[in-house]
């Protein structure tokens, strides 16, 4: 009976899997930056993930741990917004968002 059932979940999924089409292109911008896209067929959001070359390794000698000071400040209010303000407008977008300092990259997404 299991065997059964684990047959045909992995057919239903390989189908599922065949169905989406994956369309992947490349663009470099004016500033250098490379954008790349993939489009998915019926799926109505987007996702980004942006990898800026400022990570630990790239902190100078005399400010350790500068990196990980910039990753805490980028959501910590724009322009007139505060903190709270700035958050509950991205909330109000539907937008998740994550930083992540690595030894070479400052990730935002």
């Amino acid at each position: 009976m299991w065997r059964i059932g684990i047959v045909l979940l992995h057919r239903i999924i390989r189908m599922k899997v065949e169905k989406v089409k994956k369309s992947i292109h490349t663009h470099q911008l004016s500033c250098g930056a490379h954008l790349i896209v993939e489009q998915i067929d019926g799926v109505a959001s987007c996702a980004l993930k942006w990898l800026v070359p400022a990570g630990s390794s790239c902190d100078p000698s005399d400010a350790v741990g500068v990196s990980a000071i910039l990753e805490e400040l980028l959501f910590r209010g724009a322009g007139d917004l505060d903190t709270r303000s700035l958050s509950d407008a991205m909330d109000r977008c539907g937008l998740q968002r994550h930083t992540h300092v690595g030894m070479h990259h400052l990730q935002l997404a």
